[in-house]
């Protein structure tokens, strides 16, 4: 993917696990080669996850309402709500479509990357 370091997203998607087709959690940020998501359940670190990103919002050129990726968990820290976590991960696999559309949604729904945000809990 070919932007900054790391964008946070102004807006949380939906992360559906492809196998029990229920919500996981809520994509928080993007970097080149992964993604942070919120979650309430402890994922494991090295769990290997099918998931959908629903596109729950209106762009120019992206036709789909979700993207396929296949991601491996990497961490886990507290969230700053203690109620939930936030789970780091890296991107095993995605097609180039969804590849792009992921790159639309960093341009679309990032910050101004001088902005900096912190979601894991520092206590």
């Amino acid at each position: 993917m070919k932007y900054r370091k790391r964008v946070y997203l102004s807006q949380y998607l939906n992360i559906i696990d492809q196998d029990s087709n229920e919500q996981i959690g809520y994509l928080a940020d993007l970097s080149k080669n992964g993604m942070m998501f919120i979650t309430h359940i402890q994922i494991h670190p090295n769990s290997t996850i099918n998931i959908y990103v629903v596109l729950d919002y209106q762009t120019e050129g992206v036709s789909s309402s979700f993207v396929k990726a296949q991601i491996q968990t990497c961490w886990i820290r507290p969230n700053i709500n203690h109620d939930m976590f936030c789970t780091g991960c890296k991107i095993l696999h995605i097609d180039l479509k969804s590849e792009k559309i992921l790159e639309e949604t960093a341009h679309s729904l990032g910050f101004d990357s001088d902005l900096e945000i912190s979601r894991v809990s520092r206590l």
